[in-house]
């Protein structure tokens, strides 16, 4: 990953978890990698992602719906 797209990512998963909401990724992420958080849907870096996996991020949405991260990770 590249030292801007990094930074980029790392403050809007920062800015996510400040306003407690669940979030989705496609890349590796050492601090949350194997923490196996419920607030977190990981999903392969690949061109068809959202097609390959688009029954899991829906039920990823509707499991999370009113649901906040809490405070003690932002």
């Amino acid at each position: 990953m590249s030292g801007v797209y990094a930074l980029t990512m790392c403050a809007w998963i920062c800015g996510c978890l400040a306003f407690g909401l669940p979030f989705a990724i496609a890349y590796a992420d050492a601090d949350l990698d194997d923490a196996g958080f419920d607030f977190l849907l990981k999903i392969p870096n690949k061109e068809d992602n959202i097609h390959a996996h688009g029954d899991a991020i829906r039920e990823f949405a509707y499991r999370m719906r009113s649901v906040r991260v809490d405070r003690c990770f932002a």
